[in-house]
């Protein structure tokens, strides 16, 4: 039996086999097992649906919903195209990862275990998402009983390009559906989601937000971007990469106004727990912020290092923590740096 770790998505390793997975913009592109570079191609609702070398010739393929023996199987059960079945990835129906092919299929949504063969969850919900109606009820169905048309990134609630059944749609809809569950991860996880299919999206110009809104969905933009960079990649430069200047700067703008008008400083986590760090950048001088984004980038890239090593740690959960706050410090330092004009 072997042992497999995976970190973020990103890099997995089983006994000697390593795989590094390339995102842009948050999306799955690439996976390289050893032998070279490989593109994965995906459906509508981010399946992977083929595979190409770095030549770009096709050498494996398989479809959701397929046809076996006259039926349809619109719930992520694949039909692999003969002689050439997905090899090079365990990333498939909606981009989650199978198991194993001995469990059933069993597939990995984060809160919990699907099966695509019984077409539903095999653990209830813990949540009940009001939104869903008379189908949330039922904890154990998948996206409502509707795959064509939804994912479940997280486990806990159907999704859609749309966000369709919940009113006006966007970041201001997904705070309002969680807004009776005191589960701020959870939200933030959905927001996390949303602005991974929304490339193009500012809570700077979004009206339909508050200030404290705003700066909420500008942490969750920051969080996806933290979560989907590649081990050993500087965070700093694919912040400044993947946001303009001006972008960064209105961002940390309403992220800093969130902070100072909320009556729940210094407490809950999130934002809220970085006033005091928002308060020293302003008084850094140019180098010394420029140390705070490379020391920043250094402790992360060390307690990624610690995690990879023990695996089994009693204090992994601790060094988990530590990265997000320090991966949000240093969004919010790299939005100081493009204020004053440094890049």
């Amino acid at each position: 039996m072997l042992t497999a770790y995976y970190m973020g998505g990103a890099y997995e390793v089983t006994g000697s086999a390593v795989k590094k997975y390339y995102s842009v913009a948050g999306m799955m592109v690439a996976v390289n097992d050893g032998t070279g570079l490989q593109y994965l191609l995906t459906d509508h609702l981010g399946s992977t649906v083929a595979v190409t070398n770095a030549s770009g010739t096709l050498t494996s393929q398989q479809r959701y919903p397929s046809t076996s023996s006259g039926r349809r199987l619109p719930f992520g059960a694949a039909r692999t195209i003969p002689n050439s079945p997905i090899l090079v990835t365990d990333f498939g129906y909606t981009g989650q990862r199978k198991l194993d092919d001995g469990m059933g299929g069993i597939m990995d949504y984060k809160a919990r275990f699907y099966s695509p063969y019984l077409n539903h969850f095999t653990q209830p919900d813990t949540d009940v998402p009001a939104s869903q109606g008379v189908q949330g009820l039922n904890r154990y169905a998948y996206v409502s009983n509707n795959p064509l048309r939804y994912t479940d990134p997280t486990g806990h609630a159907a999704y859609s390009e749309t966000e369709a059944g919940c009113s006006g749609g966007g970041p201001a809809c997904i705070m309002d559906m969680w807004s009776g569950y005191d589960d701020a991860d959870h939200m933030m996880a959905a927001l996390r989601n949303w602005v991974r299919y929304h490339k193009d999206y500012s809570p700077v110009t979004d009206n339909k937000l508050s200030d404290e809104e705003k700066a909420t969905v500008s942490i969750a933009m920051f969080q996806a971007v933290v979560e989907d960079t590649p081990k050993g990649a500087s965070l700093s430069d694919i912040l400044k990469n993947t946001f303009s200047s001006a972008a960064l700067v209105g961002i940390f703008g309403i992220i800093n106004e969130g902070i100072n008008m909320s009556p729940h400083d210094g407490g809950g986590g999130g934002y809220y727990s970085h006033k005091g760090f928002i308060d020293n950048l302003s008084g850094m001088s140019d180098r010394s912020l420029n140390r705070t984004i490379r020391s920043l980038q250094q402790n992360i890239d060390e307690h990624m290092d610690k995690i990879i090593s023990n695996p089994n740690s009693t204090a992994v959960s601790h060094w988990q923590k530590e990265i997000r706050t320090w991966s949000e410090q240093l969004a919010l330092a790299v939005g100081e740096a493009a204020r004053r004009g440094i890049r």
